[in-house]
């Protein structure tokens, strides 16, 4: 292995994992709004799905992003439902109540060698909620200290596999291409999207669960594994 300046990571189900229940976010979001049609956190749901599926159609052929505050925008908008706060804080609301998440085990440990060897770290991610819900994630955990920089597809617009993030993120850590290994759990976005960037990819093959024919793909089942050969060989 060639000792990196700077390894970078997917989020979600790369370091940490979890569980997603959309209608928890959607009762904490209306106790807290004016909701003149008494619609509830069911009826919401319905309306929220729908209009997912028609920006996913839209996500799959272009690569641009979607964000959770001009989504909330519309769906709140189309219902007459006024909520408190700030674009930041109404994503908060719904993300606190929706969303729970924990370190994969041995991301903490594979971290502290990273920041032991001198090796910067940072996120590229492909999500709808901010760069700023990231950090405040990582921060219940006690892990954003680890991370230079959170690249989010929302803040800039484009998603994984798309150069366009990957290019900002390189420039940000003012590394070059050749001198990262990328690490996700998605063959077509994290290791696709790496390749294409010039980066070295590593797919984060959690036990085992995906078909890895590909010889030019290095993959790692866990934390321990990865961070065993880091100590041995940089």
């Amino acid at each position: 292995m060639t000792k990196p300046k700077c390894v970078m990571f997917d989020f979600g189900s790369t370091l940490l994992e979890g569980n997603l229940d959309p209608i928890k976010g959607n009762v904490a979001v209306l106790k807290e709004s004016y909701n003149p049609k008494g619609i509830t956190a069911e009826q919401l749901q319905i309306e929220a799905d729908k209009l997912d599926r028609e920006i996913l159609n839209s996500k799959r052929t272009t690569l641009l992003e979607s964000t959770t505050t001009a989504f909330q925008n519309l769906l709140y908008d189309l219902h007459k439902i006024k909520v408190k706060g700030t674009s930041f804080e109404k994503e908060l609301l719904f993300w606190d109540a929706a969303v729970t998440l924990k370190p994969t085990e041995g991301i903490e440990s594979l971290l502290k060698c990273l920041h032991e060897k001198g090796i910067i770290c940072s996120i590229i991610s492909n999500l709808t909620f901010s760069g700023a819900i990231i950090a405040h994630e990582l921060q219940k955990h006690d892990l954003l200290g680890y991370f230079q920089n959170i690249n989010c597809s929302s803040d800039y617009g484009f998603r994984k596999p798309s150069k366009r993030i990957f290019e900002v993120a390189l420039l940000k850590d003012d590394c070059c291409p050749q001198d990262v290994w990328f690490i996700g759990d998605s063959i077509e976005t994290d290791v696709q999207g790496a390749l294409d960037a010039g980066m070295n990819p590593i797919l984060y093959n959690q036990n085992g669960k995906q078909i890895v024919e590909r010889k030019d793909i290095v993959q790692i089942h866990n934390w321990r594994e990865l961070e065993e050969r880091i100590r041995k060989e940089l």
